[in-house]
């Protein structure tokens, strides 16, 4: 997968040095991050509860970013296709309510997942008031993934670990992911380039957890909302 990437982004960098109409877009977005468990793996997790009755169990969101570059080449005014590199960070919150040995206390785990993609979208006109719709799927590489321990009490403390990345049973987080994303922009001009404004919403179609393929019915997904803003200018 790795070497494959590589050589698509030399073909990439090909075309761009050969062609003039490409443009290059600096990416910068802020997102809200979750993960979706699947319903066995939720009923799980309230067995859990079930069991251990001081014990309550929740999940949330995180807040996270994506940053770098796409490429553009226009086919018309109203259609041009799109790939490039992102840095995209995805996960979670779990959060704890733990009342033991008369310690009362919230533990908040907090999934730290980091893919670099490789997107292939289309961006088309709709309208006649410069809104764009942006749609395509989108490859990506685990780089890093950590879980981190926060409580609110002294007794559980603050503790972070790294999560392997691999396919191996004692892995935790697949290495590759493949998912979907579709937005709509704003195209604004800023000096002499388009300056577009947008929202986005990206969920996996694969499965980041690596037990999932053991037990296939405990598996978790990401999915991430949010705003991004893309430069375009001429290379």
């Amino acid at each position: 997968m790795k070497k494959n990437l590589l050589l698509l982004i030399s073909m990439l960098w090909g075309g761009v040095t050969h062609g003039q109409d490409w443009r290059i877009a600096p990416v910068v977005g802020l997102q809200v991050a979750n993960i979706n468990y699947s319903t066995a793996l939720k009923n799980a997790l309230n067995d859990f509860n079930s069991t251990y009755s001081n014990v309550s169990i929740s999940t949330g969101p995180a807040l996270k970013m994506q940053i770098g570059a796409l490429l553009d080449y226009p086919f018309t005014d109203r259609l041009s296709f799109r790939t490039g590199l992102i840095l995209n960070g995805k996960g979670g919150n779990t959060t704890y309510k733990i009342s033991d040995y008369g310690v009362s206390a919230k533990v908040r785990s907090t999934y730290s997942l980091n893919y670099l993609e490789l997107p292939l979208l289309l961006s088309a006109a709709v309208g006649s008031n410069d809104f764009r719709l942006e749609f395509g799927v989108v490859g990506g590489i685990a780089v890093s993934a950590k879980n981190k321990y926060r409580s609110t009490d002294s007794y559980y403390g603050e503790y972070t670990g790294n999560l392997s990345i691999g396919n191996d049973r004692v892995d935790m987080v697949k290495p590759v992911e493949l998912g979907f994303s579709i937005g709509l922009v704003k195209q604004l001009e800023v000096g002499r380039y388009p300056l577009e404004v947008g929202f986005h919403i990206q969920p996996s179609i694969s499965k980041w957890n690596t037990s999932a393929k053991y037990i296939p019915e405990y598996f978790a997904r990401n999915l991430v909302i949010g705003m991004k803003a893309v430069y375009l200018f001429d290379l």
